[in-house]
Formats: C-alpha cells, structure tokens, sequence
C-alpha cells in the first residue's frame, strides 16, 4: 500500500515538472537562443581568428646499403617519431627559428605554437603551426623544415627526416571553432532557464488551486475568494454580452 502510494506521489511529481518545463517553454527556448546567439557573436566579432600551416616530414632509419628495407626498420622509424618530434619542438630548432625571421617572442611563446604528431601511427610526421596570422604560420613551418633536418642527423644517428609535404598558406580559421561555441553556449543557456523555473519555482510557497490546499494541509476549503484579475476578466465578458444584447 505505501509502495502504491510512493509510485503516485512520484507520478504527480512528474506530471508537475512537465507542466511547469510547459508553462515556461518560451523561457527556455528564448535563453537558450540568446545565449547561442551571444556565443555565436563573440566567436566571430570578438574572439581572434587562429590559422594552422601544416607540413609533413617522413622518419628514416639508416639503412645497409647491400639489403632493402626491411620490417623491423620501418618499425624502428615509427618508434622515432616521438622522439623527432621532441627535437623539433625543442630550443635546438625553435631558437635558430626566431633569430631567422627576427620573431618578437619567446622559446615558449613559439613551442606553444607548434605541435608534432604521428600520422596514423606511422613514419609520416606532421607539423603544425598556428597563428593569427597565417603567412607568418607558414614561415614558421617553411622554417622548421628548413632547420630541423641537419639537426636531426647530429642529434640522432639512427636515422633521419625528409620533407615530403611544404607548409601552406592557410585560407580558413581553424580556431575559434564558431559551430562548437554556439552550441555550447545554447546548452549554457538552457541550463541556466531550467534552474532559474526550477528557482522560481520552489521559491513560490503560495497556493495555486483548492486541490493544492487540500492536498497539502488535509482540511477541506470553505470558499474562494476571487481575485482583482478575475473579476475584472467577469466584468469585461458581462460587458461584452450587454452589447450584444
């Protein structure tokens, strides 16, 4: 008997919060493409736009002259790319970098910028650069494959790195990705509109109908006194009808 009387209290407890989210979808609705559209405005007016120049270099391992290439070289090529890629990002490439193209900023402004991955989990490597402005990104790229090689081969003797792909001028913003901020920021709004009914909501200890009180308090209700709102709303449809008449 108690369960039954839990699993209707629940129940009503649902059919509550359905009509509360009902009664104030134009809220939520209206925050959450407020919200979007704010996030939407600052991505593109506000936020700077980020470019990436992209190069690739492939990892080579020295070889025998008198055999191919074999399985475990190819193998031993993969295993250096993190290690390539640590070099490339270090003060040994980056500083000749900066003093090159007479960079105003920092090893550690400039390493930020960079960043060296695997492609696939395979010889290739590919670096990329970012920056708001997208020829000195490719500079920046051109350079390091410009540099890096030579430093490769003093550092590491097991092997070495070809460029195979230059860097090129990028036409299109990778950052700030507007789709992602809006969406986000839509979400933001609809979470904010859900506490803000469910505040509302809880913070109103006043009654809304008899069935209310009765539920509440247990006690039956003698009469109901009708508001200023209602009887004006009697008046005007009494008023209507004398002039039809």
């Amino acid at each position: 008997m108690d369960q039954e009387k839990n699993c209707n209290k629940n129940q009503v407890n649902l059919q509550e919060l359905f009509l509360l989210l009902k009664r104030n979808v134009f809220l939520i609705l209206g925050l959450s493409l407020l919200f979007g559209a704010a996030g939407f405005g600052i991505a593109s007016f506000l936020m700077t736009p980020v470019y990436e120049a992209e190069a690739k270099m492939i990892v080579n391992t020295k070889k025998d002259d008198t055999t191919g290439i074999t399985s475990d070289q190819i193998i031993s090529a993969k295993n250096l790319v993190d290690t390539y890629s640590i070099i490339l990002r270090s003060r040994t490439v980056l500083i000749p970098v900066i003093e090159k193209l007479d960079l105003s900023m920092s090893y550690e402004e400039l390493q930020k910028m960079v960043t060296v991955t695997s492609v696939d989990d395979t010889q290739v490597m590919e670096i990329a650069v970012r920056d708001p402005d997208p020829a000195l990104a490719k500079s920046i790229a051109d350079e390091i494959l410009n540099i890096s090689p030579q430093i490769v081969m003093d550092s590491v003797e097991a092997g070495s790195v070809k460029t195979i792909e230059n860097a090129y001028l990028p036409e299109k913003a990778v950052a700030p990705e507007k789709g992602r901020i809006t969406i986000l920021s839509a979400l933001l709004g609809f979470s904010f509109s859900l506490v803000l009914v469910m505040f509302r909501f809880w913070s109103d200890h006043t009654y809304k109908s008899e069935q209310e009180i009765v539920q509440d308090l247990g006690i039956p209700v003698l009469g109901v006194i009708p508001s200023t709102q209602s009887l004006e709303k009697a008046e005007q449809k009494r008023r209507k009808g004398d002039r039809k008449l």
